[in-house]
């Protein structure tokens, strides 16, 4: 068990793990300067992730005088789990809520895709359906950000209305589910909420920033009629995909952002604007615009994701490590997680900078 945290945790930067899919491309090192290889379809980039052998790596990161460097984020979790993401979710995470083989495990998962071909129309479980597969997994709720969109690129989410099992399943016997399904062309800066038991896939020509819970269980419904890289069509999970789908989850749209109050603004020129973009019982996720200096939120376990502009994330205290974190920027495509017990901070920009802000709910009730 960890110890409640008893030193400050630095900011931590991770490197990322790659995942290449058949429907993946290269933007997420043309676009976001990610170290892909010079070949290959990279899909996505977990950015933030603990679960099993797919483990975050700190890439740079310190508590106290010690670095971090090399440590997985299963053992950050282990070892300083109430000073990461706090004592009520360590607590909570540690709960029977949680199967005894999912407790410890950092919650949430945060990723990029890129999406050179359509993803496979999926569905994802709940937390109980997830608990009683083997091995068990938490379920799959996620929200989605597009950062990109080529002309013509559709996301598909929900049902349309009037669609049940009956006719989901008779749509999927002819080859025309996409007919039965909510689809629509998003625009850059939508987020769109995908509760698990949601049938979905997002689209070609999109890149988009992913959070999720930590899961990695997906049942496909259906492929597109596409042939994998070996030569045959990918396994399909339709009976699963069937029984975890929730039939009453009709179309699903882009949120609308609800702008809150900002305060923390630290000098006369600077201004800061804040988006509610998603509040579930897995995670909040807000846009923040800003423009000058602001305190970040103390206390608070949270995840920032770079969209547009430049941003600096540096202590409020002049320190040792205030020159050496001022020299790592935030931009499109950067991930940073905030610890629990971190320091004060602040954001400094260079003109208008815009990122996400991803955290735990206050309960997961």
């Amino acid at each position: 068990m960890s110890r409640p945290h008893d030193e400050f945790i630095s900011p931590l930067w991770f490197t990322p793990v790659f995942r290449q899919y058949l429907w993946g491309g290269r933007r997420l090192g043309e676009v976001l300067g990610k170290p892909i290889g010079p070949e290959g379809r990279f899909a996505e980039s977990w950015e933030v992730v603990d679960h099993g052998a797919d483990q975050s790596t700190v890439e740079w990161g310190w508590v106290g005088s010690k670095t971090l460097a090399g440590a997985t984020l299963a053992e950050l979790m282990q070892q300083r789990g109430a000073s990461l993401i706090g004592p009520k979710w360590f607590a909570e995470i540690h709960s029977d809520r949680f199967p005894v083989a999912l407790q410890g495990r950092f919650p949430l998962l945060v990723k990029w895709l890129d999406a050179q071909q359509n993803l496979s129309l999926q569905v994802h479980p709940n937390n109980e359906q997830a608990a009683q597969q083997f091995p068990p997994d938490l379920g799959k709720s996620e929200a989605w950000y597009v950062a990109d969109a080529l002309p013509g690129a559709r996301v598909y989410a929900g049902l349309l209305p009037g669609i049940g099992q009956a006719e989901c399943e008779a749509a999927l016997l002819a080859g025309r589910l996409k007919e039965v399904l909510n689809s629509y062309c998003p625009q850059v800066g939508d987020c769109i909420y995908i509760p698990a038991g949601t049938i979905h896939a997002i689209g070609a020509g999109l890149l988009v920033a992913e959070v999720q819970q930590a899961s990695d269980t997906t049942y496909r419904l259906y492929d597109w009629d596409r042939i994998g890289d070996n030569g045959q069509p990918r396994p399909l999970q339709v009976s699963q995909a069937l029984s975890v789908a929730d039939w009453q989850r009709g179309p699903v749209a882009h949120v609308s952002p609800q702008t809150i109050l900002f305060e923390n603004c630290l000098t006369t020129d600077s201004s800061a604007t804040c988006e509610v973009l998603v509040h579930s019982p897995y995670f909040s996720l807000h846009r923040l615009t800003i423009n000058g200096r602001v305190r970040l939120t103390p206390n608070l376990c949270q995840i920032l994701i770079g969209l547009k502009g430049i941003g600096r994330l540096v202590p409020a205290d002049r320190g040792s490590l205030r020159d050496e974190m001022t020299h790592r920027t935030l931009t499109l495509g950067s991930c940073v997680l905030v610890p629990y017990a971190a320091e004060p901070l602040e954001l400094e920009s260079e003109g208008d900078f815009s990122l996400l802000i991803a955290t735990l709910p206050e309960s997961s009730e």
